[in-house]
């Protein structure tokens, strides 16, 4: 059964599940393919991204049971570590939240899950205290294209998200 999900949005579905996309595809005889042969072998890249706290081996069990087909092998090619969840009772987050709602009154600030890969896991893993800041409002739409090949930013938002981090970095924290 497929649960319901907050929002049809792939950002939002994103945050809720561990997702699945198919970044590459190859299969063909020949260079360049010849489009008359049928080939004996093809393969795909597949980018799984899981969320925090997501049992690797039995996610790729689960994976391999829903492909359930003999002829297909599944090789891990790499298993990024955990990212983790940083305590927000620090000095670090206060100088964050400070720096937010001098700049949006009002804002709630909030840890959020970010459907993307970092590399403060390795920061996690020696117990460092991290937190990813993206201090610009963005609609779904603008914040879908991250790490795809239309990834933007709106400049008025870029240039309000520099004040942000300027007022966090000048903080005692």
């Amino acid at each position: 059964m497929r649960r319901k999900l907050f929002s049809a949005s792939k950002y939002a579905e994103a945050i809720q599940r561990s997702t699945i996309s198919l970044t590459t595809l190859s299969a063909g005889v020949g260079s360049p393919p010849r489009v008359n042969v049928i080939p004996s072998t093809s393969e795909a890249g597949l980018d799984c991204r899981v969320l925090p706290g997501t049992n690797t081996d039995e996610f790729i069990s689960d994976l391999k049971a829903r492909i359930n087909d003999p002829r297909v092998t599944v090789e891990i090619i790499h298993v990024a570590p955990d990212p983790g969840v940083s305590r927000t009772d620090t000095p670090l987050y206060s100088a964050i939240q400070k720096a937010i709602l001098k700049h949006h009154p009002g804002a709630i600030v909030t840890p959020m899950i970010v459907p993307f890969g970092t590399d403060s896991a390795f920061l996690h893993r020696r117990g460092v205290i991290k937190y990813g800041l993206t201090p610009m409002i963005l609609d779904t739409a603008t914040a879908a294209t991250m790490h795809s090949d239309r990834e933007r930013v709106p400049v008025a938002e870029f240039l309000k998200g520099i004040h942000i981090f300027y007022d966090v970095l000048a903080s005692e924290f």
